[in-house]
């Protein structure tokens, strides 16, 4: 038997090296990457709630719920957090108050970029539905979903 030919089966410090590179490397792409898709998954989330929230105010608006108004407001403040509410209000009966039926607190991350700061609103004709077109811009860095409300009621959704 030959000594010279001596069979290695071992990995060298530089193998270890390479593979342990690759892993950090696949691992940083992937966290990236469900990192993408969990702000894309709460981006649309959050728009389909908002316009579905704008879609029952009209129809409370329409139905003549209360006799009133329904709105939806859009409320961003000073450091990059925002809410949105559901109201009613009347336009005929100066003895009913206004009153929020409904808040909701966009989720960590994600913000109005219209209305950037103050508050943004669409309001409902009661029974008519009517309102003025109005758009509302939700976003999360260059990540961005404009909800466009036409005179009519439509409602329509466009990712920037």
């Amino acid at each position: 038997m030959n000594n010279s030919t001596k069979t290695n089966k071992g990995m060298t410090i530089l193998e270890l090296l390479i593979t342990i590179a690759i892993i950090a490397i696949l691992s940083a792409v992937t966290i990236n990457y469900f990192k993408g898709q969990i702000v894309e998954v709460s981006l649309n989330s959050t728009a389909k709630t908002f316009i579905s929230d704008i879609n029952t105010a009209r129809q409370r608006a329409i139905a003549g719920d209360r006799g009133m108004d329904w709105g939806i407001r859009a409320i961003s403040t000073t450091n990059n957090s925002g809410t949105w509410e559901m109201f009613a209000t009347s336009s005929l009966d100066l003895e009913v108050e206004p009153f929020v039926s409904e808040t909701n607190i966009l989720p960590s991350g994600l913000s109005w970029n219209d209305p950037s700061v103050g508050s943004k609103e669409i309001l409902f004709k009661a029974i008519l539905g009517s309102a003025p077109s109005t758009k509302f811009v939700l976003g999360f860095g260059t990540k961005k979903i404009e909800i466009n409300i036409s005179e009519n009621g439509e409602v329509k959704a466009t990712r920037l």
